[in-house]
């Protein structure tokens, strides 16, 4: 972990994640606040290329909080692989000493973030439907999956402005429930956030037909 950590690039860092860049296809989201205080510090906070030995945190932890709900409901959405065709999902789980500390996470390197593409690009409204149209496809399919994210926003989304291609990512924390019995606040839920989606690609008062 200290190797990786220390030799591997920083692609981002979230509420709870830093995501280290291991190759050109894999990226390792380490949930990295378990283990705060096994960084060292700088200045008035840590220096998250240098990480001590976890060993004996790790070993507190487990006793305090075993491998729980969030652990199984990554691994189900990793075994939904074969059916979610439009979507790359989490890829994997790394383990210390049989603890989850983080996940293996596809590393979209060509695409950038849908909030800053649509604010830095002025698109025309064909292009706005394509780009919407492919999230609602790739929405609809995790649903039908019953995988049901909590914070699906522009945030959460990628676009390859070579081909307007979307990925939608950040599956591994507690915002994402994977349902089987699908009950029907969740799947409202993920309607609103599309259609807040829809306004703000749309800027709320520009007209989109009834198609999408």
């Amino acid at each position: 972990m200290s190797l990786i950590v220390s030799k591997s690039k920083i692609i981002g860092q979230g509420r709870s994640g830093i995501i280290y860049e291991l190759d050109d296809d894999t990226l390792f989201k380490f949930f990295y606040k378990v283990f705060i205080h096994n960084f060292e510090k700088k200045n008035n906070g840590f220096d998250y290329r240098k990480l001590n030995d976890i060993s004996k945190m790790l070993e507190i932890y487990k006793k305090i909080n075993p491998n729980d709900i969030l652990f199984e409901k990554n691994i189900k959405i990793i075994n939904l692989h074969d059916k979610i065709l439009l979507t790359k999902l989490t890829e994997g789980v790394v383990l210390v000493n049989e603890y989850c500390v983080g996940y293996l996470l596809h590393y979209h390197k060509d695409m950038t973030n849908l909030y800053d593409f649509l604010k830095n690009n002025k698109l025309s409204t064909s292009l706005k439907k394509h780009i919407f149209n492919n999230i609602k496809k790739a929405v609809d399919e995790l649903v039908d999956n019953n995988i049901f994210m909590d914070d699906l926003t522009v945030g959460n989304i990628l676009i390859n402005p070579k081909d307007n291609s979307i990925e939608i990512i950040d599956f591994e924390d507690i915002c994402t429930t994977v349902r089987e019995d699908r009950p029907s606040y969740l799947v409202k839920e993920t309607q609103k956030q599309l259609n807040d989606i829809k306004d703000y690609i749309f800027e709320k008062n520009q007209e989109y037909d009834s198609q999408l």
